[in-house]
């Protein structure tokens, strides 16, 4: 029996190991960061002159999926791409394992990207993050064996929810039911016209928004954290990305998330750009990610937080689908 469900690792502690593993030896500081909403623990190293990050993967991570985003990552890094470079330890290898009360969990250390986040309503801004996301898949596509990374489908980004939510909240099979059966619906949209509609499918990062980036004093834009990344169709990418409003309710704010990813595109020539078949399909991307980050955050946030607010975030969750999905039919019509 686990009687241990979450620890977090000593500051001190972890310079300890990080001299013992990485034969660094002046740490000037390590700071605990934050905690993300998947558990990773992250910290800031400053040693050796140099700045670094370290994340220590929550200890119910797939570790198959830990080791084939980093690979991915350093191949991507290998094409010349602007992404953090992962540090080796003394025997090379790019994850180290630690044991925890709870289990062993995995670190990663990389190098530290200063800058701020890019503007996604700056066109300078867009145009280059468009021709990153290209560049990224040009570089994916040269990978000819596929990696043991997730699938970006049905069963990750809707059926992981109405499991958790089904365990939770065992007396809302109404609610959990309309839930499920508009994640089917967005994701027919989606899968079901792959013959007949032009939607790349192929290597996705995953979790593509401006969070995960920094504009460096030159201007230049880097990309990082790959954990989320696996197969799938890649407008998700984009439609993650321009979702700027995160919960649109508005005519005005569905505008303003459309504006986003216009002006990606235009920066975006992967394949010839974004097709007409993307564009008419980029609103369910923003339902089907509402649900892939409310089975994150039950899996996760309820070790890390408790159950406090499960109920709460349901009902907003249904609340606001319930008015966009109005929302986004009137538009169509």
């Amino acid at each position: 029996m686990e009687r241990i469900s979450r620890s977090i690792l000593s500051e001190a502690a972890l310079a300890g190991i990080i001299q013992a593993e990485y034969g660094l030896t002046e740490i000037a500081a390590v700071l605990f960061w934050r905690t993300g909403i998947a558990g990773n623990d992250v910290y800031e190293i400053l040693a050796d002159g140099s700045k670094y990050l370290m994340k220590i993967y929550f200890h119910k991570v797939d570790p198959v999926q830990v080791a084939a985003s980093i690979t991915l990552m350093m191949i991507v890094k290998k094409h010349g791409l602007p992404v953090p470079a992962v540090m080796l330890n003394k025997n090379a290898d790019s994850v180290i394992h630690i044991d925890f009360p709870e289990g062993r969990r995995l670190g990663v250390l990389f190098e530290f990207i200063e800058g701020i986040e890019p503007d996604m309503a700056d066109e300078a801004d867009a145009f280059q993050i468009g021709t990153l996301l290209s560049n990224l898949y040009q570089a994916f596509d040269t990978i000819e064996e596929k990696l043991p990374l997730r699938s970006i489908g049905h069963h990750y980004l809707v059926q992981n929810a109405i499991d958790q939510l089904s365990i939770y909240l065992p007396n809302e099979k109404e609610k959990i039911g309309y839930l499920s059966n508009m994640g089917k619906e967005l994701w027919a949209r989606l899968d079901g016209t792959l013959e007949n509609a032009q939607l790349s499918y192929g290597l996705c990062h995953g979790d593509f928004h401006t969070g995960n980036m920094k504009k460096d004093k030159l201007g230049h834009i880097h990309l990082f954290d790959f954990d989320a990344c696996g197969y799938g169709y890649r407008l998700f990418d984009i439609g993650v990305y321009a979702n700027d409003t995160w919960k649109p309710t508005t005519r005005e704010e569905l505008a303003a998330d459309r504006k986003a990813l216009d002006l990606c595109s235009q920066g975006y020539t992967y394949q010839g750009g974004v097709t007409g078949a993307e564009v008419e399909r980029f609103y369910s991307i923003l339902g089907l990610r509402h649900l892939e980050l409310l089975g994150l955050v039950l899996r996760n946030c309820t070790i890390l937080e408790g159950r406090h607010w499960i109920a709460g975030n349901f009902e907003d969750t249904c609340s606001w689908f319930k008015q966009w999905v109005s929302l986004i039919t009137k538009e169509s019509d």
